[in-house]
């Protein structure tokens, strides 16, 4: 816990937050933590986005909208996180609790209202000292436990509402989320409303406090298993890998990694392997280097790697284009680049 500031003035109270504000700096990363400094007339704002420990490498979600519909699985190995937005009163910590909103693509607004709940006995236990802390870590390491939270986590409630949304056509607003409640409209009454909790007495009322911030258009499987690829290579990126070709070590951000044997490779040796292939005609023969795996890469990675944007490919679409019976599109929209399948 932080520490612990007393009872006395305004001035004692800005400054603890200040105290508080970059103590959260030194735990979380840059893009975990926002914060607009106060003044005189603004207080401090800010937003954590809390990453969800969970029980197991990975975690699995499915939905099934009616009898007909076969089950959709995705398992992923990163959840999207939620998001702690606050604002802190200047009479933080000595009188009342940072006004704040829970948002998240991937609980509902039933679910987001416990967690809430959850923040507001922590604060009336620890009124008087720094909180924000306390609030993040119990998200992190809580979330679920206290929601319950198995594998496979059955999402068909969010696909019967995105559904049920979509036949009565009903009009898509930005950041609307799927319970008819605004996550700018949330953020507003968390700035101006006086009020500390709306009912944190009963669970059995959804909490305003709670946004889903998944918009209808979205697949919240393929949101999931975004997210997922986008924080794999970001971790990917942070490490040194050893090339499986020349044996060096270089940062992730200079290698190459096949999706499903996950064998790596420095940019500079895969480059040159794939224009061999290519010049040679062999694009189906575009797999792993190792001996006897048939691990292949996407079109996309290909194409669009960064390591290959000086690459002439003119020979590659022609051959892929030679190839159409082979060829299967993504069936996601943003999905734009055919998958070739040997």
């Amino acid at each position: 816990m932080l520490l612990v500031t007393g009872t006395g003035s305004m001035e004692q109270d800005i400054e603890s937050q200040k105290e508080e504000i970059e103590v959260l700096r030194s735990i979380f990363l840059d893009e975990s933590l926002e914060v607009q400094e106060g003044s005189e007339n603004r207080p401090i704002i800010g937003r954590i986005a809390v990453k969800v420990q969970k029980p197991g490498d990975t975690f699995e979600f499915y939905f099934e909208r009616d009898q007909d519909w076969n089950k959709q699985l995705a398992s992923v190995n990163h959840l999207p996180p939620i998001n702690l937005h606050f604002v802190l009163p200047y009479d933080y910590p000595s009188v009342h609790a940072p006004r704040f909103v829970l948002s998240c693509s991937w609980l509902g607004r039933k679910e987001l209202s416990r967690l809430c709940y959850h923040l507001d006995r922590l604060w009336n236990e620890n009124q008087g000292f720094q909180i924000l802390f306390v609030w993040a870590n119990f998200l992190s390491e809580d979330t679920f436990s206290v929601l319950n939270l198995q594998s496979p986590c059955d999402l068909t409630w969010i696909a019967n509402k995105q559904w049920s949304r979509s036949r009565r056509k009903r009009s898509i607003q930005a950041k609307k989320s799927m319970d008819g409640y605004s996550l700018d409209v949330a953020l507003t009454y968390m700035h101006n409303s006086q009020i500390e909790a709306t009912d944190s007495s009963s669970l059995r009322t959804l909490d305003r406090r709670a946004v889903n911030t998944l918009c209808l258009s979205d697949n919240i499987l393929v949101v999931l298993t975004d997210y997922d690829s986008v924080e794999k290579i970001r971790i990917f990126n942070t490490k040194y890998h050893t090339c499986k070709v020349c044996f060096s070590d270089k940062p992730g951000r200079l290698c190459f990694q096949f999706p499903n044997c996950l064998h790596v490779y420095c940019n500079s040796c895969i480059k040159s392997y794939f224009e061999v292939k290519i010049q040679d005609g062999e694009v189906r023969s575009l797999k792993c280097p190792e001996e006897k795996c048939e691990s292949q890469p996407t079109a996309a990675q290909v194409m669009v790697y960064k390591t290959f944007r000086d690459v002439d490919f003119t020979d590659y679409i022609s051959l892929l284009g030679s190839c159409k019976q082979k060829l299967h599109h993504c069936l996601i929209k943003s999905g734009t680049l055919p998958n070739l399948f040997a």
